[in-house]
């Protein structure tokens, strides 16, 4: 479930573009790993994730040639995570997981800024923090034993750049720095 709204408006004659808006996703997986279809599963994955987010990112342009650009994300995430082992069964490798019931919040914001000197060239900027959550087949993912507590990655950003627009060709050329936080290895 994802409602959006989108406004359009001014601020004090400035034009203003906001979309916002709710997302809700609920993941369940289960996925029984056996040797053959008709043989007892040595692996029993259960995974149940809730993911509750608001959000909101807007453009001021404060002046006809100037855009100013705000955006910010809260999340939820509850997942429910376990595994059924069975060392008998056939093509049995590893352990069981670990399971994990766990709860946390992460945040993502943003701030640009777009400068046009003319129809054919601009610079630009932002700066922003990010996240992203592990998904259902990370979790499992190939280790043994699973360990479906991965945590959330995370970024810090900055990038600068130019714009050229000349008739049907377009450039685009910027300098961009992420530090990326936990990120996944298998």
């Amino acid at each position: 479930v994802t409602p959006r709204l989108k406004i359009d408006g001014d601020i004090g004659g400035m034009p203003l573009k906001v979309l916002t808006g709710i997302d809700y996703y609920h993941t369940a997986y289960n996925s029984n790993r056996s040797q053959t279809l008709k043989s007892a599963p040595y692996h029993a994955y259960d995974l149940k994730q809730d993911t509750a987010a608001v959000y909101a990112n807007g453009t001021l342009s404060v002046r006809p040639d100037t855009d100013i650009t705000l955006g910010a994300r809260y999340q939820r995430d509850n997942i429910s995570a376990s595994d059924v082992y069975d060392s008998g069964a056939p093509g049995a490798y590893g352990s069981q997981g670990i399971p994990l019931d766990s709860s946390n919040g992460q945040w993502a914001a943003q701030l640009g800024i777009e400068h046009r000197f003319n129809d054919v060239f601009a610079v630009f900027g932002h700066v922003a923090h990010a996240f992203r959550v592990p998904n259902a087949d990370e979790r499992i993912g190939l280790a043994s034993p699973v360990n479906f507590d991965l945590r959330t990655q995370t970024s810090n950003e900055i990038e600068g750049g130019v714009r050229l627009h000349l008739g049907r060709f377009k450039l685009q050329s910027s300098v961009y720095d992420m530090a990326l936080h936990d990120e996944i290895f298998y």
